[in-house]
């Protein structure tokens, strides 16, 4: 028998089965949509998180600390404690990573939560942190620029500073306010045991505005290196029994996300304790590789469902088919002939419920995704409106036509059974039958 032939017999019996293939195609929409919609859920979640922490070049960023700060932190992540003698993290440490092939620059870490920015009546209690060039080089400017390491009263802010002021005589919080060129200071208070407290101010200047990219950076106060370390001695700030001239941590930073493995590795040898955003990111991706695969098997069980609904569809043909199917044996149709007409039936549900599938869960994915982002960006507070813009639904080549392969096959090893049962009808009998 020609493929013509096929074909043609098999579209006539399709129309002939009409709402029974309509609502077995339907069954296979579900299932081809449930996968499409839960993996597709899965790769947008993991692909927003990672371009979120990408595009503000962290995942070339490299966090070092020092043994005893590791243990008083507990365990960091990718990094296994050493029997080596302990080595303090100073400026000796910092030269000898800041030679380390593939490091681009190197900052330490000093990070105030006790300082306080006034500008004309308004104070903000953002996080100051200490940035020297190599910090400098990793921040993008929207507004103004940025200041030199030795320009000790100028700084930058993040770009939700403006939202965390509130006024000194009310103490209310004010929407936003001015920021780039005005003069302010820096407040650092300290409190005696006698409860009394000193004040220490440092004049500044906002110099510039950073561009939005991630929460810890959008709402910091950037300073330079040195005036950080100035506010921290006047704090009298010592953290971990650290000695003058160790630094609790420091940040290095990569030349490029393929070079982070082998510099955390020497740095690990040196005897610290290395925390880095690339490894966390592959620890997240894992996850949400097993994740995406666990509600990829959630959607086929709907679609092996459906399965059963393609068996029983053609089964019942089958009785109703017999006559039929003893003509076309007796005009010389072989058993070859009658299983294929079932396998493309059933290719045939399969394929057009995995198109429609596809479609569909693409719709109902792409819907669940605004629905999503609307809730949390009403929902999230100012400062993290970064990751209010996350795409949580992703629907890669891969998964639109694996989906429609993978309902055709389904549909195929569903027909085998009936295919194979028609095929065995005896002619003579067939042709009995009422």
């Amino acid at each position: 028998m020609k493929f013509s032939d096929l074909i043609r017999i098999v579209i006539k019996n399709l129309k002939r089965m009409k709402l029974r293939t309509a609502l077995t195609v339907i069954g296979v929409i579900v299932g081809t949509a449930a996968i499409v919609t839960l993996v597709g859920i899965g790769i947008g979640f993991q692909k927003s998180i990672t371009s979120q922490f990408e595009s503000v070049g962290l995942v070339k960023s490299i966090q070092v600390y020092p043994q005893k700060l590791a243990r008083a932190m507990g365990p960091i992540h990718g990094t296994k404690p050493t029997e080596a003698e302990e080595v303090p993290l100073d400026d000796k440490v910092i030269k000898e990573i800041s030679e380390i092939e593939g490091v681009e620059g190197i900052c330490p870490l000093i990070t105030l939560t006790g300082a306080k920015l006034q500008i004309s009546n308004y104070i903000s209690q953002a996080s100051t942190v200490g940035a020297n060039d190599d910090m400098l080089k990793q921040l993008d400017i929207e507004f103004g620029e940025k200041f030199k390491e030795t320009d000790l009263r100028y700084i930058i802010v993040g770009s939700d500073i403006n939202k965390t002021f509130y006024d000194i005589n009310t103490e209310k919080s004010v929407d936003e306010i001015e920021l780039l060129g005005q003069k302010g200071r820096i407040i650092i208070e300290q409190y005696s045991s006698e409860g009394g407290t000193s004040i220490t101010k440092f004049p500044v200047i906002v110099v510039g505005i950073l561009e939005q990219s991630y929460p810890d950076y959008d709402l910091s106060i950037f300073v330079p290196i040195e005036l950080a370390e100035r506010l921290l001695k006047a704090s009298k700030g010592k953290s971990f029994a650290l000695r003058e001239g160790e630094y609790t941590a420091i940040q290095v930073f990569s030349e490029s996300v393929e070079k982070v493995d082998s510099i955390v590795e020497k740095i690990n040898e040196m005897g610290f304790n290395v925390m880095s955003m690339e490894q966390i990111l592959g620890t997240i991706s894992t996850i949400f590789t097993i994740l995406t695969g666990v509600l990829g098997a959630l959607g086929a069980v709907a679609l092996f469902v459906a399965a059963i609904g393609i068996v029983n569809t053609l089964v019942m043909s089958i009785y109703e088919r017999f006559r039929e199917i003893g003509i076309m044996k007796a005009v010389g149709a072989s058993n070859s002939d009658i299983n294929k007409i079932f396998l493309y039936e059933a290719g045939a549900i399969g394929f057009m419920g995995g198109v429609f599938g596809v479609i569909t869960g693409y719709i109902f994915g792409k819907g669940l995704s605004a629905i999503a982002s609307y809730f949390i960006q009403t929902s999230t507070s100012e400062g993290l409106t970064t990751f209010s813009g996350l795409n949580l639904f992703e629907v890669p080549f891969w998964l639109f036509f694996g989906a429609i392969l993978f309902a055709i096959l389904l549909g195929i090893i569903a027909g085998v059974y009936p295919a194979r049962r028609a095929a065995r009808l005896d002619p003579i009998d067939a042709l009995r039958h009422e």
